[in-house]
């Protein structure tokens, strides 16, 4: 319901104010003793309480759709939309994310042995010395959150991301991914637990970039204290993308994580995925015929030198260069080292699946197919038949 103008000025003198002017255009003075009264919507509130609020509608003023909208798209920052992906990516691969302090203890970085060399950012006058310097690590957070929760025995095995904040001296803030995994899930009908560990973080990370298209490459090798070396080094386009490995015991026992229950943690770099472009999407049709499977194990070098571990991931990019159009598929599906395998040797074993798509492969194309893959392996990396 509308409230004429002399009723507006009825209500406003009732209220102490001066009303001066005529009745279409009005100057209102508030009374000394209403400091409140100091903006016009002041007064409009006032307006409705003496009218009731009862009598006033419920209906939100009019305005035009496609302009809130359009001014919502051209404000709204990429990242929104990216975090959100990312929460639900996470969340469907069975973790749980939490949410710690930027502000942490000065020790807490000597504990996670996470300085090298870089010194954090120290508050000019900190409320606590448990937060007197901002972080450089998620690690530290996330061996807290474990802590607490072993502590109150709430769960057997835990899996933890957060989305933060890392903070340089030069004042230089970057998105960061912090996953953590520990302890071995609960047993149950049929399926035999293992203990979570840095396998487990390499698959959550492929996942992860999977879906958003990224060209993700894994290094074995260092990286750096805090970890039992070696761990995992992601790379995304050639350029480094984050870390992961299993976390020290020293370094458990400083948080006072028992040194024996498994603990794998990695950091990614989010700046890194805001800067390259996804892979175009490529559709395949259905096949018309069954594919053809064959499982090829081989027997290869432990070491591809006395430094560096020959690391199956080679292998497997190997396999997919040299497998021609017809190979669809190539998966690492078991590894073996033992008494029936030489020392210093390891036995690898992949299913391959070959497709023409739209006709059936004769055999002497797969066999054909089969033995260049064996030809390029023997060649690069001394590898045999089981």
């Amino acid at each position: 319901m509308r409230i004429y103008p002399a009723q507006q000025r009825r209500f406003l003198e009732r209220l102490g104010c001066r009303v001066t002017g005529s009745s279409r255009s009005y100057r209102v003075e508030p009374p000394s003793w209403r400091s409140d009264l100091r903006i016009p919507e002041d007064l409009y509130e006032e307006l409705a309480r003496l009218w009731g609020y009862e009598r006033c509608s419920a209906t939100l003023p009019p305005a035009p759709r496609q302009a809130v909208t359009s001014s919502w798209k051209s404000v709204e920052d990429p990242w929104i939309g990216r975090e959100r992906d990312i929460r639900q990516c996470l969340s469907a691969a069975g973790m749980q994310e939490i949410l710690t302090y930027s502000l942490v203890n000065p020790a807490d970085h000597e504990r996670v042995k996470s300085l090298a060399g870089k010194t954090p950012l120290e508050l000019e006058n900190p409320l606590s010395v448990d937060q007197a310097v901002l972080r450089n690590t998620l690690r530290i957070g996330a061996l807290q959150t474990l802590a607490r929760n072993l502590n109150r025995k709430t769960a057997e095995s835990l899996q933890l991301f957060e989305l933060g904040r890392l903070f340089g001296g030069d004042l230089k803030e970057s998105r960061t991914l912090g996953l953590l995994v520990a302890g071995t899930p609960a047993p149950s009908w049929g399926f035999r637990p293992k203990p979570l560990g840095i396998f487990h973080l390499k698959g959550i990370v492929q996942l992860l970039c999977g879906r958003f298209r990224l060209d993700l490459k894994t290094k074995v090798g260092s990286i750096g204290g805090g970890f039992i070396n070696p761990g995992i080094r992601f790379e995304i386009n050639g350029k480094p993308f984050g870390t992961a490995g299993q976390v020290d015991s020293a370094v458990l026992a400083a948080f006072e994580i028992p040194a024996d229950f498994p603990v794998a943690y990695a950091e990614l770099n989010l700046e890194r995925m805001g800067e390259i472009s996804p892979k175009p999407v490529r559709v395949q049709g259905l096949p018309k015929v069954p594919s053809v499977l064959r499982d090829l194990a081989i027997v290869v070098p432990a070491r591809s030198s006395p430094e560096r571990l020959l690391e199956a991931g080679q292998i497997l990019e190997a396999i997919k260069e040299s497998g021609g159009p017809l190979l669809r598929k190539a998966d690492l599906f078991d590894l073996y080292q033992g008494p029936q395998v030489p020392a210093g040797k390891k036995s690898l074993a992949f299913r391959l699946e070959f497709s023409a798509g739209d006709r059936t492969l004769t055999e002497e194309e797969v066999s054909t197919a089969f033995q260049k893959i064996m030809d390029g392996l023997k060649t690069s990396f001394a590898a045999a038949l089981r």
